[in-house]
């Protein structure tokens, strides 16, 4: 039951909602600043608005077919943004942060930097100080900067509080993000948190990723338990941008984890193919690692330089084949398009790749970020940028790799039916009298 009036309130904008989907994970960012405020004695509490409590997730197919309502959100035209003005104006909070993206998690598609700031200049003409926070907001082009009182993107907890509590740092008691736990209990949305860090940052440099951005920088083990003592589910998605396979660290994990009364977890954890060895798969194993998603991206020499990757198509269907034997499941990510050269040859090349792949997941994305040109409703499921990229007419086939069912969300449906996938320009066709679109390759 939501709560009447608030100081602070930390929202989740409408993102997947605004395509018709939603995301019921708790954003975790907002969590851990949640608690930062709460230590320091500050009324403070979270709210997701794109938890919708949904049984089953429509197919990132879907996805691809209803990107032009995201186009259409960031003009203002949805309703679910004037719903999230209602709900947060009626709280009568003294601050708002509102989030795009998730600074923590290398995971882009989070959020929406001019959603956020539509939503902000309405908050802000209600008289309402709203600050914001989030990746897609780090970098963000001057029309969204300027929609907030203050951006407080890319800051350790401990930072971001002092700027929202406009309190000298000295006052906050505690000062960095990577040495709390996120305080879960400031949601009351009903959100899912099923995501754990262990650390943040990135020891590598990968050109697309926002977690190349932040060093690398370890959570305590004792921290990361007290974490995993609250949460309600014992198999959770490790958020680390890369679960290193440090014995000595993934021991010393153990170690504070065995203290939990016996409990015993099954991770998924995000991981690299320079990385995989027979032994690092058994450290891996030891510690409860059961899935591994591997970042493959491409199966195009020169679009892997671009993204400055370490691996080869070679070195990629070895390390596949060496995780299946392992007995773990499998995700494997791609990201098509981008600044690379013959951008079809390599969505055609990656394709034929995929298919030798022994993965059971697959997550196709666009290439979305970091690029010249950007767009604001640019997402790693746009069907524009498959057109601008030339590749919408490959993306059944890719598609047609993906389950019907993860192990993280659980059951996937197409929701807009069985038939092709359409890109922008046949959406637009079919939507007048009489254009209907032509037939293309079925996704199934």
């Amino acid at each position: 039951m939501l709560q009447d009036t608030t100081d602070i309130l930390l929202v989740q904008p409408p993102f997947f909602r605004l395509l018709g989907s939603h995301n019921d994970r708790g954003p975790l960012e907002l969590a851990y600043l949640a608690r930062v405020l709460r230590d320091t004695g500050a009324s403070c509490s979270l709210i997701n608005l794109d938890y919708s409590g949904a049984g089953v997730h429509c197919s990132w197919r879907d996805l691809f077919t209803r990107s032009k309502l995201l186009e259409q959100a960031v003009t203002g035209d949805s309703p679910l943004l004037y719903e999230a003005a209602e709900i947060i104006i009626g709280r009568a909070p003294d601050t708002v942060v509102l989030s795009a993206g998730d600074s923590l998690t290398p995971w882009v598609d989070l959020g929406n930097g001019w959603v956020a700031a539509l939503l902000a200049r309405m908050l802000r003409r209600a008289g309402l100080r709203v600050l914001g926070t989030g990746a897609r907001l780090e970098a963000a082009v001057p029309d969204v900067r300027e929609s907030f009182d203050e951006i407080i993107a890319g800051l350790p907890a401990g930072t971001a509080a002092s700027r929202i509590l406009r309190r000298p740092l000295r006052e906050i008691v505690a000062a960095d993000g990577a040495s709390l736990i996120p305080d879960l209990a400031a949601d009351e949305s009903g959100s899912r948190y099923d995501v754990v860090m262990t650390a943040t940052g990135c020891v590598r440099r990968c050109s697309f990723c926002d977690a190349a951005r932040q060093p690398l920088q370890r959570i305590a083990p004792s921290t990361v338990a007290l974490d995993l003592a609250q949460r309600t589910t014992d198999r959770l998605d490790l958020g680390d941008a890369i679960l290193l396979p440090d014995e000595r660290r993934l021991a010393a994990l153990t170690e504070a984890i065995a203290g939990l009364g016996g409990r015993r977890f099954r991770f998924a954890a995000e991981y690299t193919v320079d990385l995989v060895r027979e032994r690092s798969l058994r450290t891996l194993a030891d510690f409860g690692v059961t899935e591994l998603k591997l970042g493959v991206e491409s199966g195009d020499t020169a679009s892997l330089a671009a993204m400055r990757k370490r691996h080869d198509r070679d070195q990629t269907l070895r390390a596949a084949r060496m995780i299946r034997d392992a007995g773990l499941d499998l995700t494997v990510y791609v990201l098509l398009g981008g600044p690379v050269p013959d951008v079809r040859g390599a969505a055609l090349r990656t394709l034929d790749l995929c298919k030798g792949l022994p993965a059971t997941d697959f997550v196709i994305n666009v290439w979305a970020y970091d690029r010249p040109g950007a767009h604001p409703a640019d997402s790693h499921f746009s069907g524009r940028l498959a057109d601008e990229y030339g590749i919408a007419d490959l993306l059944p086939g890719f598609f047609a790799l993906q389950p019907d069912h993860k192990q993280s969300i659980g059951r996937i449906v197409d929701i807009d039916g069985p038939g092709p996938w359409r890109n922008r320009a046949e959406c637009d066709r079919a939507d007048q009298p009489g254009q209907g679109a032509q037939a293309a390759e079925p996704m199934r």
